[in-house]
């Protein structure tokens, strides 16, 4: 049998053109991934793992003491969270969310949005997270929202990239990104509490960004922060300015 308990970096992909393996048994799949113990990071498309779910008796089973990094793609799919609620992973800091196939879509973003607001609730140390989303106002707005209920406590850099919803492997245009006006509140909300927490974000980017002008990457913590920290906790924290800038553009 190969050994894998030294087995740093694994990568565990789903042929779409194979479809979802609906006879796949849970066991091997939990006794390879109990042998993982020296795994540092871990790539992973929830259209790979086993459609059966472990009986309740096995539950927080698989055990990765040494895992860091962690990207998941198609957590759209049944069960996904669930699964991933069984990695117990104390030593995580990198998270970075996406999307695998183009057609695959939400069935319902309340459920959406619950279940990633789960997976966060099991990764509390987690400092970095990347998310790519398919979309419009209700994905961008949903996730603003749920880091704005402080979850991810330890979060100090945050990047969220929107993809064109046909074609999942380009970004839109600059122009055509469903921005509201109120995901530029949220953002400016979101640096403030943190801030006020004693919990600031070090980098908060957005592709494409939230202004036409601005740069590709532009990291915006910084630019919310500024007038807060020349002005002083009693400032209003720019959203005048904020929104003066978004007027006057279009």
């Amino acid at each position: 049998m190969l050994d894998v308990s030294r087995l740093v970096h694994l990568t565990l992909e789903c042929c779409r053109e194979v479809g979802i393996p609906t006879s796949i048994n849970s066991t091997p799949f939990i006794t390879f991934f109990k042998r993982l113990t020296e795994l540092r990071s871990l790539s992973i498309d929830c259209f790979a793992l086993p459609p059966t779910f472990p009986h309740e008796g096995d539950q927080e089973i698989i055990y990765l003491p040494n895992l860091t990094t962690i990207k998941v793609c198609n957590t759209t799919r049944s069960n996904s969270y669930a699964w991933l609620a069984q990695f117990l992973m104390p030593s995580l800091r990198s998270v970075e969310m996406a999307p695998s196939f183009p057609n695959v879509r939400v069935p319902s973003a309340a459920q959406y949005f619950a279940t990633m607001r789960t997976f966060f609730s099991i990764i509390p140390n987690v400092a970095n997270v990347t998310m790519t989303v398919r979309g419009g106002d209700s994905a961008t707005t949903g996730i603003f929202q749920l880091l704005l209920e402080e979850v991810l406590p330890r979060l100090q850099t945050f990047k969220l990239r929107v993809q064109d919803e046909e074609y999942g492997s380009s970004s839109v245009d600059q122009d055509s990104v469903p921005w509201s006006k109120n995901n530029p509140r949220d953002l400016k909300l979101l640096v403030n509490e943190r801030w006020q927490q004693g919990r600031m974000l070090s980098e908060l980017r957005v592709d494409p960004p939230l202004f036409p002008g601005d740069n590709v990457g532009k990291n915006y913590a910084l630019e919310l922060l500024r007038p807060m920290a020349e002005i002083g906790g009693e400032a209003e924290f720019g959203l005048e300015d904020l929104f003066g800038r978004c007027t006057s553009a279009n």
